[in-house]
């Protein structure tokens, strides 16, 4: 691979890992203030459980990218 080429898929990596991040937070902080308010209503408890899924999700396409991310940084 060219190095331009490499240091631009870094780059976007990065950028992506920043997305999924917020994303995560966001996420994942929705379904907690549903669960600390009280699950009163079954779209509460359907709702806090996407959130937590999505989540979950989130974080293991973050390690995937900076596994991916790490191996194009030590090729350079």
């Amino acid at each position: 691979m060219n190095i331009d080429r490499v240091k631009e898929q870094i780059k976007f990596n990065t950028e992506i890992i920043k997305l999924i991040v917020v994303l995560m937070i966001a996420t994942g902080g929705g379904a907690l203030s549903l669960i600390i308010t009280g699950l009163t209503h079954a779209r509460d408890v359907i709702l806090a459980a996407i959130g937590m899924i999505l989540a979950i999700i989130c974080w293991v396409i973050t390690f995937k990218r900076y596994k991916v991310t790490q191996d194009l940084i030590n090729k350079l």
